[in-house]
């Protein structure tokens, strides 16, 4: 594990500031920072604690790319500082609602030629906000984003959330264990179905895992 990594959960949930801000709102036309022009957004499924906020973040910044989490800029725009608080505050159906709108804005964005590329974390249950299925395959279809999975197994999810500290609200009523267990039973189907490629971060440490998901943001698209 690098250095900087030692002192954090490398897979948690937690946001973190990327180098040009970790949760901001949609703000039109994408300017020129110097990125390479032409590479695809980045979108990154994956259930709670899979990296997709911290991978992401470490990502965008190596690669000089806009790194937005969707759970933190749903919570932004609810009037939340956490997306837990929002959750909870709003329920998970009002929640949803506000992501798939906030999904919309993002992925309509126009984009200069020369503008940098997006890193956008989903939230868990992005692919069930309404509509939001059939807007990241049209996306990654065109080939405006590829689109990544980050999965681990069942018993490293919850020692990652349980470390992290970071607040997550119940989904069901079931143990903490049972619903890591029924939410991959019933969204892993999803994400897979939209997904370019796949990423399981079980028994890599946290650089191996930016290496390995920048070289699949590199590789051609491989969905039919």
């Amino acid at each position: 594990m690098t250095p900087d990594a030692s002192a954090r959960d490398p897979h948690g949930a937690a946001a973190h500031d990327a180098a040009d801000g970790s949760a901001r709102e949609p703000d039109g036309t994408r300017g020129d920072s110097g990125a390479s022009p032409g590479i695809p957004d980045l979108l990154l499924l994956g259930l709670r604690a899979s990296g997709k906020t911290t991978l992401g973040v470490e990502v965008a910044k190596r690669r000089g790319a806009r790194f937005i989490d969707l759970d933190a800029l749903v919570a932004e725009r609810l009037g939340h500082g956490a997306a837990g608080a929002a959750l909870r505050a709003v329920g998970e159906r009002m929640f949803r609602l506000a992501e798939a709108e906030l999904l919309v804005e993002l992925l309509a964005a126009p984009r200069t030629e020369r503008a940098p590329p997006t890193v956008i974390a989903l939230g868990g249950g992005t692919p069930t906000a309404p509509g939001a299925r059939e807007r990241l395959d049209a996306a990654s279809t065109r080939g405006a984003a590829r689109i990544i999975l980050l999965n681990a197994r069942v018993e490293v999810l919850l020692e990652r959330m349980t470390r992290s500290g970071v607040d997550r609200p119940a989904l069901t009523t079931l143990s903490p264990r049972e619903e890591i267990d029924h939410l991959a039973a019933e969204r892993l189907g999803a994400y897979r179905s939209l997904a370019d490629s796949e990423l399981d971060t079980s028994d890599l440490d946290f650089e191996r895992s930016v290496r390995a998901l920048e070289s699949l943001w590199a590789a051609p698209r491989s969905r039919d």
